[in-house]
């Protein structure tokens, strides 16, 4: 994923979920802000159930402050 800038960002938490009722961390990778430009992340997924039709992930932007943005669910279809 990617940001245009980031001010106050401290970290990105991407959760999983198979049925959009239960969730599992994936990860969390640091901010590279505060930054006026483009900043690209990557994160694999190595431990999610091959047998799912579909897996949903969404990502959390948690800020220094501890305020919290998240973004809608996107499925991946396998």
């Amino acid at each position: 994923w990617s940001t245009r800038t980031e001010v106050n960002a401290d970290n990105y938490l991407v959760e999983r979920s198979y049925d959009l009722n239960s969730t599992e961390i994936v990860g969390s990778v640091p901010a590279n802000g505060p930054t006026r430009s483009e900043s690209n992340y990557i994160l694999y997924d190595n431990h999610f159930n091959a047998n799912a039709n579909v897996v949903y992930y969404r990502i959390k932007q948690i800020d220094k402050d501890g305020s919290v943005d998240i973004t809608d669910w996107i499925p991946v279809k396998q």
